[in-house]
């Protein structure tokens, strides 16, 4: 039977995209011969409107008297979400801690999370998860994330429920666990379909499943192999669950004509979606060589744009890609062009 519990943090309808990295080289801090403090640095390219950290942190025994702070670009964190999850299992403890960083991470740019421990025992923290939206007009997004601690040893599976509205759409899942050997194989299923396996992985491991139908009643099904293989520990992990289901169909940028004539390309693209497109890449190269790079800012649902760029007079043949995020994942088109004239 598994271990532990997960627990829900958002579930709601949102407007915006989202963003949701892991970090998993871990810190040990405290104990005998370890740092007292440590720190791990990130980014993000979009400003988060809702925003939460997430901390998966283990140890062989509860610490007592232990120090315990952790800092956003040097602003100890406050705002924690209750209840946290303390797991003690035979072979050691797990805890993990959310917080809620929305007014910290409202900027696009560089953060160093640092930590301080001062403890009898060591502790590890296993990863960091950080998990936002990036506001974006009309991008409608129904969101169920939760966290915490399950464990599953072989033979042993855990269904993961993430109700929402009647309405079917397209969808993605992210999972973060942690894979005891490279022996153990984990099978993901959606909605009773298998949809991914895990395997000749050892430590934290984030999975994406983009593309799958959703409904009303979804579950995330996750099946720990039997095997008569032998590892310790035994137990895979799971950390965090994200679940979300568009509501809308996205921008869909398109190319509706590209040419090469006598050392000019030119281009014109089409937002054929119902969101706008923010950012869009337009590069172009040859064996290697970059000509051009150009960013559109934003291109909005049914505008078209038009663009002439000059390259070397003598370039007969170019690549050009175009680039942009939707709403489950960086779409890239790429066109051969050779030269009309």
């Amino acid at each position: 039977m598994p271990r532990g519990n997960l627990i829900e943090y958002l579930n709601d309808e949102v407007q915006g995209l989202i963003h949701y990295t892991t970090i998993s080289n871990p810190l040990v801090l405290g104990g005998y011969g370890n740092p007292r403090s440590g720190y791990t640095v990130f980014s993000i390219d979009n400003s988060l409107s809702t925003a939460f950290l997430v901390l998966s942190i283990l140890c062989k025994s509860v610490p007592k008297n232990i120090l315990w702070k952790v800092m956003l670009n040097g602003v100890t964190l406050v705002r924690e979400f209750k209840p946290q999850l303390l797991e003690e299992w035979e072979e050691g403890v797990y805890a993990m801690q959310v917080f809620d960083v929305s007014q910290l991470l409202s900027e696009v740019g560089r953060y160093t999370l640092s930590v301080k421990c001062e403890s009898s025992e060591a502790v590890s923290i296993e990863s960091v998860t950080i998990f936002g939206i990036a506001p974006l007009e009309n991008a409608r997004t129904e969101v169920i994330f939760k966290a915490g601690q399950v464990g599953l040893k072989p033979s042993e599976s855990v269904s993961i429920e993430a109700p929402m509205s009647s309405r079917d759409g397209a969808g993605k899942a992210l999972i973060t666990l942690s894979m005891p050997s490279r022996k153990a194989v984990v099978d993901v299923a959606i909605n009773g379909k298998k949809v991914h396996t895990i395997d000749g992985i050892v430590g934290v491991e984030e999975v994406s499943i983009k593309n799958v139908r959703l409904g009303s009643k979804n579950n995330v099904t996750l099946l720990h192999r039997d095997t008569s293989l032998t590892y310790y520990p035994r137990d895979v992990r799971i950390h965090n669950v994200l679940v979300y289901k568009l509501l809308v169909n996205g921008p869909k940028v398109s190319v509706e004509e590209a040419s090469l004539s006598e050392g000019k390309l030119a281009i014109r693209l089409r937002n054929s979606g119902d969101v706008i497109a923010r950012n869009v890449v337009i590069a172009c190269l040859s064996a290697g060589e970059i000509f051009f790079r150009d960013v559109i800012n934003a291109l909005k649902p049914g505008e078209e744009v038009a663009k002439e760029y000059n390259i070397p007079v003598k370039q007969k043949q170019a690549i050009v890609r175009v680039i942009y995020t939707g709403l489950l994942d960086q779409e890239v088109m790429t066109i051969k062009l050779r030269s009309e004239s």
